[in-house]
């Protein structure tokens, strides 16, 4: 029998936090899982605006916190990890490089280590999705509901499996009880990145993997069992996580009671998101670029750290405490890209996972979201059909409200303009028109006529043009018969994501 759920609704302003309870009685429900293969019990999140969401999930002293991914950036193939490197830092750490043909190293003492849970969670179509070894061959095929997830015990010393599906899913690797030097029982939880965001290149200060004995090991993803380079798990492990692969592959640190998936250099961005928990210590870990340090920033103010250099890199890191008062927090560099992982701990209890990537656009003014776009229209029509083009491409035909705005716009045409060399349009709608009730100039968008750049004679009687147009050769205005045919100058300003 299906499982109807209460649908919660929350209202969330531009940049703020909210937290949603799995209401009481529901929580057997929607937390604990059957131990059937298949199941509906799945928690759906939708919003009529961009959102994101992170899990938090707590049993006894164990704590895991997951961004979700939003099923748009879902894939329909995923490779299973593999134990490829048992302590490389601590006590049972190996100094020397993998004896084993293939780079990998095991000291399996108990299947508890390398046997996990795999959840494939389906979408909005039926599916099928199929689990496959590392010939290819067909272990495991289900074909799935909407909204149903697969669940199935996996080992990971067994390198080549894989996921794959007729439409996107989400695929999680999990252990509800993983024991640890500490006698201590942990679940532990990430989601698997698409294959299409795997690296080359991977660095992590060797802190990280400080007092933790056998704790720590990592998981690798790779296409094929190729193994990694020799000599990548040799000295430099004690102090530096260093690894390059000649092939994109998937890395995932295990250490103490979290699994940490590796943001590949490839993969760094300019702007984060934090999601602080109170009750709980919260830090974050940066990785910066050691010559540019400086533009690193925590809202709006530079961030105040101390950074240590990673030997034999360009980047150096730096580990700080966040405000457990302050629910959301942006990390954000002004002209470089970054790394930043949210690390949590409570007590013996430590949790933590990439930041979310708001931005791989590094800006002056803050984390910007979306770029601003300046385009001269393909086509050549009058100026109301040159409002309707714009606006089918989610632009505006531009505006001049200021006259910083209008050196801005003319020096981006002149990049514009080198780049097509000399193939552009010489003139342009703009949104300017003239009133039809008293002659009167005025924006479209309703802005204040406090900037104009009419040239000589210009404009001239009603009679001669009621539309503004814009020469690209000297940027000066003229009136025009709304009938000609010209290209539009078309506008999207850039989306910034607020600091405070």
């Amino acid at each position: 029998m299906e499982h109807v759920y209460q649908t919660v609704t929350r209202m969330v302003n531009k940049g703020q936090m909210v937290v949603v309870d799995i209401p009481v009685m529901y929580q057997e429900n929607l937390l604990e899982l059957d131990r059937s293969n298949i199941s509906s019990k799945v928690l759906h999140v939708t919003s009529d605006g961009y959102i994101t969401v992170q899990a938090v999930s707590r049993r006894a002293h164990s704590i895991q916190t997951t961004p979700i991914p939003p099923t748009e950036g879902l894939g329909k193939e995923y490779h299973i990890p593999a134990m490829w490197h048992q302590a490389p830092w601590g006590p049972g750490r190996t100094d020397s490089a993998p004896s084993t043909p293939n780079g990998r190293h095991l000291d399996i003492t108990c299947m508890e280590e390398v046997v996990f849970r795999l959840l494939v969670v389906n979408t909005q179509n039926t599916n099928e999705v199929t689990i496959s070894g590392e010939e290819g061959e067909k272990k495991t095929s289900v074909t799935l509901r909407p909204y149903q997830l697969l669940q199935l015990w996996v080992n990971i010393s067994q390198p080549g499996l894989r996921v794959s599906a007729d439409h996107p899913v989400a695929v999680l690797l999990s252990h509800p009880c993983a024991f640890f030097s500490d006698c201590n029982c942990n679940m532990l939880v990430t989601y698997l990145p698409l294959t299409q965001n795997w690296g080359s290149s991977f660095l992590m200060p060797a802190f990280m993997g400080n007092n933790t004995k056998n704790d720590t090991f990592l998981l690798v993803s790779t296409k094929k069992d190729e193994g990694l380079p020799d000599g990548q798990a040799g000295d430099r492990f004690s102090s530096l996580l260093d690894i390059d692969s000649t092939k994109p592959i998937s890395l995932a640190l295990k250490i103490s009671n979290m699994l940490l998936n590796l943001i590949p250099l490839q993969d760094f961005s300019s702007c984060f998101l934090l999601h602080t928990l109170r009750t709980y210590e919260n830090r974050a870990l940066l990785m910066a670029p050691t010559e540019d340090t400086d533009g690193v920033h925590l809202g709006t103010q530079r961030l105040a750290a101390d950074w240590n250099r990673m030997q034999g890199t360009s980047l150096s890191w730096a580990l700080v405490a966040l405000d457990a008062g302050r629910d959301v927090t942006v990390l954000w560099h002004n002209s470089s890209k970054i790394a930043v992982y949210y690390l949590g701990s409570e007590g013996t209890a430590v949790f933590g996972s990439p930041a979310l990537s708001l931005s791989k656009y590094p800006d002056q003014k803050g984390c910007l979201l979306r770029p601003e776009v300046l385009m001269v229209g393909e086509e050549e029509v009058g100026w109301l059909e040159a409002l309707t083009y714009c606006r089918n491409r989610s632009m505006v035909q531009i505006s001049f409200s200021t006259d910083d705005f209008l050196q801005h716009v003319t020096k981006e045409m002149e990049k514009q303009k080198a780049k097509v060399m000399g193939k552009m349009k010489k003139e342009v709608w703009i949104g300017l028109r003239r009133s039809s009730l008293n002659g009167g100039w005025y924006w479209y968008n309703q802005a204040a006529l406090d900037v104009t750049r009419w040239a000589a004679n210009e404009p001239g009687r009603p009679a001669e043009g009621q539309c503004a147009a814009m020469n690209l050769d000297d940027y000066n205005w003229s009136d025009q018969s709304c009938c000609k045919p010209l290209p539009a100058l078309c506008y999207r300003e850039p989306l910034y994501f607020p600091l405070t």
